[in-house]
């Protein structure tokens, strides 16, 4: 059964894609003078190793002088600061309340998952209605790169087993990382996640376009593991 569900925040729980992800994107090409790819583009290439996007848009390696980690220092510094500037104009996601409220209804633990900086992952947190349902030690933030090990902490802090967790990701890298830790894979592909519904179908079967459609998709996965089918 499924007794927990784990979210990951950046384009997940968080609408960030048009006015900070992709918005910071623009602003590095622009600070350099390269025309920038489409969003459509970036949804279609950007991964965990980031800067292999940028090499194959335009921008030399070592430009920063300081080889691939300067590079990547370079570029997240203007990163950085644009979030700074237009944090304050995201939003959590409007259906994110409801579903989490209706999953606690159903007795199903929750935590997040996530690459964002933790202060600023708990800042934006805390002014919103998700702040009294997920509890701070459920909360796993700068889980960069892999995030295997950040699932399986959080799925021990919760008492529960990988397999009986969901993760929901809308990034083919966090697809990856639950099957490496052993939960359920759930690709969130809504328009405005950070990867294409294409790119996720690829990595996982179980697909969703909006978070409330994740009560009926655990509902229907309950039902199939009373059954003994394995999913």
């Amino acid at each position: 059964m499924v007794k927990a569900v784990l979210f990951d925040w950046n384009g997940t729980l968080l609408d960030d894609l048009g006015l900070l992800a992709y918005g910071s994107v623009v602003k590095i090409f622009e600070s350099h003078d390269i025309p920038s790819p489409t969003l459509e583009q970036y949804r279609q290439e950007i991964a965990a190793k980031f800067m292999d996007f940028y090499y194959r848009h335009g921008f030399v390696p070592n430009f920063s002088g300081q080889g691939p980690e300067g590079d990547a220092k370079a570029l997240n510094k203007i990163r950085k600061q644009y979030y700074l500037d237009h944090d304050h104009k995201v939003k959590i996601r409007p259906d994110a309340v409801r579903t989490v409220l209706n999953l606690r209804v159903m007795k199903i633990k929750v935590g997040i998952v996530s690459a964002e900086i933790e202060s600023s992952l708990l800042t934006k947190l805390s002014s919103s209605d998700l702040h009294n349902l997920i509890d701070n030690r459920f909360i796993r933030a700068e889980a960069w790169g892999d995030k295997t090990a950040a699932l399986l902490d959080v799925c021990q802090r919760l008492g529960v087993p990988p397999a009986d967790a969901l993760y929901v990701d809308d990034t083919v890298d966090g697809a990856k990382a639950a099957q490496n830790a052993g939960l359920v894979s759930i690709g969130f592909a809504n328009k405005t996640g950070y990867n294409s519904e294409d790119r996720l179908r690829i990595q996982t079967p179980f697909i969703i376009n909006e978070l409330s459609e994740l009560l009926s998709l655990v509902e229907d996965m309950n039902e199939i593991r009373a059954h003994g089918v394995k999913l």
